[in-house]
C-alpha cells in the first residue's frame, strides 16, 4: 500500500479516512489540470510525499474546523472541545509514553497524566483557542508572510501549536517542553496530522531557552491559580525579550485575586485584586506581596483564598470557575484577634501554595 510505505504509523491510524481523502484531492487536481490519464496521475500523487503531507494537513484542518465550528457560539463549547480531544487522541495511547517521563513535578513540567487532565478543562481550552485565532487573524491582516509562534510548555497534546498551524499557512510553530514523555506524545500527534513541517519541538527549560527568531505570537498555559505552583511568570519574562515589535503574548495580563472566608461567622469579604502581572513589563524579582486590614472583622478563624483573572485577548479571559488557573484555592488559615490586625502575605510567583506563609500582626 503506497500510503503505508510513505507514512506507516500515520496510515495505520488514519487509513480508513485519509486514503479516500488523498485520492479525492489527487483526482480533483487531475481534473483541474485536464490530465489525459487521470488514474495514473492519481497513483503518481499517492507516491508524492509532499502531496500526501499537504493532504494530511488539509484533512486535519477540515476535521478540526468542522469540529470547532463557530467559536462565537458559546452554547456549544463543551461538546466542541470534547470532540476535539477525541480527534487528537484517536489511536494514541498515553500509556505508551509513560516510560520516558522525567522525575519532574508540578512547577517544573507536569507529569503526563497531569498535563492530560489540563486539556479536560474545556472552557479554558475553548477560550485559549479563541484568543489564538483572534491574534493570528490580526497578524495576517498586517500582511506578514511568516508568523513565528512559540508554544511554551506545549504538553502531550499541543493544542495551541496545532491551532496556530492550522489557522494560518504563514504560521511556523516551535513547541517548548521539558517533559520527555509529553514531548514524544506531542510529536506523534503532530506527525499524524501531517504538521511536522510546520511544528518543531525543543526539549528544554522554557525559563532559560533562547529563541533564534523574533516571536510574533507567544502562548503559554503553564500556570495555576494565584500565580502559584507553576512558572509562567519566569517563562514569559524570559521569552518576552524575543518578541517582535507589535507581537502578541497569550495571556497578556494576569490578576491575582484574594478573598477571605469564615466558616464560623457570616462575614464575607468582596474579592480584592492584589497583584497584576503584565509579561512585557519585565522587572526584578517577581514577588506578590499584599496586606489586608482586619480591624473591621469579627474575631475568629478565617481562610485566605487566591484566584486569578487571566486575560488572553480583547474580550477573551479566563475567570472564576472557568478553570483551575482561575478558580479560588485556599492558601491557609489564620486567626483574627479581638483587636484586629493586618494580614500579611508575601510569596514569589510560582511558589507552591503549601509553602506560602501568611501572618497576622
Amino acid at each position: 500500500m503506497i500510503l503505508h510505505d510513505i507514512f506507516p504509523e500515520v496510515y495505520d491510524d488514519l487509513a480508513f479516512d485519509i486514503e479516500a481523502y488523498v485520492r479525492a484531492m489527487a483526482m480533483k487536481l487531475a481534473q483541474t489540470l485536464s490530465v489525459d490519464d487521470a488514474d495514473s496521475f492519481v497513483e503518481e500523487k499517492l507516491r508524492d510525499v509532499a502531496f500526501v503531507t499537504r493532504a494530511l494537513q488539509d484533512f486535519s484542518r477540515s476535521e478540526v474546523m468542522s469540529i470547532l465550528g463557530d467559536l462565537d457560539d458559546d452554547s456549544r463549547w463543551s461538546k466542541q472541545i470534547a470532540d476535539f480531544e477525541k480527534f487528537m487522541l484517536r489511536n494514541v495511547d498515553p500509556k505508551g509514553f509513560e516510560g520516558a517521563a522525567d522525575d519532574r513535578s508540578l512547577g517544573v513540567g507536569l507529569f503526563l497524566d497531569g498535563a492530560l487532565v489540563c486539556l479536560g478543562e474545556h472552557q479554558r481550552t475553548f477560550k485559549f483557542i479563541k484568543a489564538i485565532f483572534s491574534r493570528i487573524e490580526e497578524l495576517e491582516a498586517r500582511g506578514l508572510s511568516d508568523i513565528e509562534v512559540v508554544d511554551a510548555g506545549c504538553g502531550p497534546i499541543p493544542v495551541m501549536a496545532i491551532m496556530a498551524a492550522l489557522k494560518s499557512p504563514a504560521a511556523r510553530v516551535t513547541c517548548l517542553e521539558i517533559n520527555k514523555a509529553s514531548l514524544r506524545m506531542a510529536e506523534k500527534i503532530v506527525e499524524r496530522m501531517g504538521l511536522s513541517d510546520k511544528i518543531d519541538f525543543v526539549e528544554c527549560d522554557a525559563t532559560e531557552y533562547e529563541h533564534p527568531f523574533d516571536i510574533d505570537l507567544l502562548v503559554s498555559e503553564t500556570m495555576f491559580t494565584g500565580l502559584t505552583n507553576e512558572l509562567i511568570v519566569q517563562i514569559l519574562d524570559n521569552l518576552s525579550q524575543y518578541m517582535a515589535e507589535g507581537g502578541f503574548i497569550i495571556p497578556n495580563e494576569i490578576s491575582v485575586i484574594a478573598k477571605i472566608e469564615s466558616s464560623s461567622s457570616e462575614y464575607e469579604m468582596e474579592p480584592l485584586s492584589v497583584y497584576e502581572y503584565i509579561p512585557d513589563e519585565r522587572e526584578g524579582e517577581r514577588r506578590i506581596s499584599f496586606e489586608i486590614d482586619l480591624d473591621d472583622m469579627p474575631p475568629g478563624s478565617y481562610t485566605l483564598d487566591l484566584g486569578s483573572v487571566v486575560k488572553l485577548a480583547s474580550g477573551v479571559q479566563v475567570e472564576g470557575d472557568d478553570s483551575g488557573i482561575s478558580s479560588f484555592g485556599t492558601v491557609g488559615e489564620f486567626y483574627v484577634p479581638e483587636d484586629g490586625g493586618t494580614l500579611k502575605v508575601s510569596y514569589l510567583a510560582g511558589e507552591y501554595i503549601k509553602d506560602i506563609k501568611i501572618s497576622v500582626n
